[in-house]
């Protein structure tokens, strides 16, 4: 996102991030379940890999010639997902904010003066806010196929999201579930007026959260490449139809 629209080398090349720098366990170890380190080392991800190795341009978050990017995260006091701007001052903190998945990170972090979780909790796939915002065509990149469905997650599961904010581990046990089917009900049937294009795997991806296997991981990279160009390749023949439409409608007059 922060990349110019046709640099496409910078592009290629921050996609090493999935490729190269997840499976040598500085970012994530199940080992680190035993002691006080988290599985997820954030600062490694966001910090070093975001903040050095492969640097966001956050300088363009503040061009007014670029799209904005909004960031959903979930508020911890009220339990509501926010939609916040990604500038150059706060893209770290925002996305530190965004990845704060529970159980495997300590499910926090601050921005400005208030308490987020990954936005996933309270809003996985925030389209309806999307559509609320007025959008008319909007693409949705899926990590899931688009008739997959979330079933509801258990007490005990939710109790470890959140064991000390019982609001919260409510969220995850009895409306996550029911706002991820919704989005996906709304994806595949968008109201009257909103076209919708589906950019999603295939199957179910051969992965986990944790899987740290980089052959794997670079499968599903080159998987997710493969889908976006499918993507593309569509949207051009639907462009040429649309031309061939004007034409002739031209023509006739």
């Amino acid at each position: 996102v922060t990349e110019a629209p046709n640099d496409l080398e910078s592009t290629i090349r921050n996609l090493n991030v999935w490729r190269y720098e997840l499976s040598d366990g500085r970012f994530l170890s199940r080992r680190r379940l035993v002691g006080r380190r988290t599985v997820m080392d954030q600062n490694y991800l966001i910090d070093y890999l975001f903040g050095s190795r492969y640097p966001l341009r956050r300088e363009r978050l503040n061009d007014k010639r670029s799209t904005p990017l909004y960031v959903v995260v979930s508020n911890l006091e009220t339990g509501k997902p926010e939609y916040v701007r990604a500038t150059a001052e706060n893209a770290l903190p925002l996305l530190k904010a965004a990845t704060a998945l529970p159980i495997a990170t300590r499910g926090r972090g601050l921005l400005g003066d208030s308490l987020y979780t990954d936005g996933a909790v309270t809003d996985p796939i925030p389209v309806e806010a999307v559509i609320e915002a007025g959008y008319k065509d909007i693409t949705v990149v899926l990590n899931h196929p688009r008739d997959h469905t979330s079933r509801r997650i258990g007490r005990f599961v939710s109790f470890l999201s959140f064991p000390g904010n019982p609001t919260m581990a409510k969220v995850v046990r009895t409306d996550h579930h029911r706002r991820y089917n919704r989005a996906k009900e709304l994806i595949n049937h968008p109201p009257r007026g909103v076209k919708i294009r589906i950019v999603d795997p295939a199957t179910k991806l051969p992965m986990k959260i944790v899987t740290t296997n980089e052959a794997v991981l670079n499968h599903v990279v080159d998987l997710g490449l493969e889908a976006g160009r499918n993507a593309f390749a569509a949207l051009k023949k639907e462009k040429r139809r649309f031309g061939r439409w004007l034409s002739a409608l031209w023509k006739k007059r």
